[in-house]
Parts: C-alpha cells; structure tokens; sequence
C-alpha cells in the first residue's frame, strides 16, 4: 500500500513512499491537499472548497477552478493509481461511511476489530437508507460467486438466471 506524507510545519513537503511529490501547478493545490488532510474525518462539499480557495471569484468559476486542481492534485499524488485512493472524490453525492478493501478488492489488511466497526457503520448506514437486508455488504459479495448460480447482479437488477427473469427487490 502506498504511503503519502506531509509536512505542514515550516515550509510545506510532501513525499510518496520517501518520494518527494513535486508536480503541483499552484499554491491553491497545495492548500487543497493540507486542507483535506486535516479536516479528513469528514466529507466536504464541492461549493465550500471552492469557496474557501477562491472566494473572490463566480461560483462556477470557483467550481471550475476546483475540478481541474483536484484533477492535477490526484494526477500528482498518484491517487489514481493508489489502492486505496488517497481522496475519496464524488461528483455530487456523499459518502456516508467506506471501508477500503486493498487486497485484491475483496479482502483487508487492516486488523479485524477495525474492520468490524466499519462493516457495522456500512450496514447502519445502508440500513438508514432503507435496506431490509440485514447484512447488504455480505449478500451482494456472494452474489458474484460461482457457486449461487442461480443469482446474478448486474446493470438491470437481480436476475434469476435460471427463469431468465429480473426479480423485483422491493
């Protein structure tokens, strides 16, 4: 897993895996990253950023300038290609609660406790959504395997592949 460092005190250096990380194109960027690596324990919207680093400028403009800095932030700080991602970046929504899975997308590395309590804010989470499941995460991974032939989840729905039908979920 890759390891992104910065240094806020004195002058401002960011390293990746004992790298120095030296493409940002502004100061802007820079603040960006400090921004969201201190305040990281909660979503920000897309608006509030804008405004806080251009706070003189048209809100679409403010936008504007925010999409092709966080683009050039990610492209610098190799969070593309980062599993997990260093940023968590949604166009319009907010993510209520994650747990990254780094080991082949289907396993973690971290310790099992830990784990736990994140699978327990998921399915709170979902289950304030409206789930009925009692454990959603579970039953959509098994969904996949081979060996529950019957069920398939793709882009339509649930299919039961054997009436060639999609099952209705509600």
């Amino acid at each position: 897993m890759p390891h992104l460092s910065l240094a806020l005190l004195g002058s401002f250096q960011v390293t990746l895996d004992g790298q120095a990380v030296t493409g940002f194109k502004s100061n802007k960027e820079r603040a960006l990253l400090a921004y969201l690596a201190v305040e990281a324990d909660r979503p920000h919207r897309r608006e509030v950023l804008a405004g806080l680093l251009w706070p003189e400028w048209p809100d679409r403009d403010a936008l504007s300038n925010l999409r092709y800095a966080l683009s050039n932030l990610r492209q610098v700080i190799g969070d593309r290609t980062a599993e997990p991602p260093f940023l968590l970046v949604t166009r319009d929504t907010q993510v209520l609660a994650s747990l990254a899975l780094p080991v082949a997308g289907i396993l973690s590395d971290e310790p099992l406790e830990e784990v736990a309590e994140a699978l327990a804010v998921l399915e709170d989470k979902a289950a304030a959504l409206g789930t009925k499941l009692p454990s959603p995460f579970s039953t959509l991974s098994f969904l996949a395997l081979p060996v529950i032939p019957e069920l398939r989840l793709t882009d339509l729905g649930l299919v039961d592949v054997n009436e060639f039908r999609i099952l209705d979920q509600w």
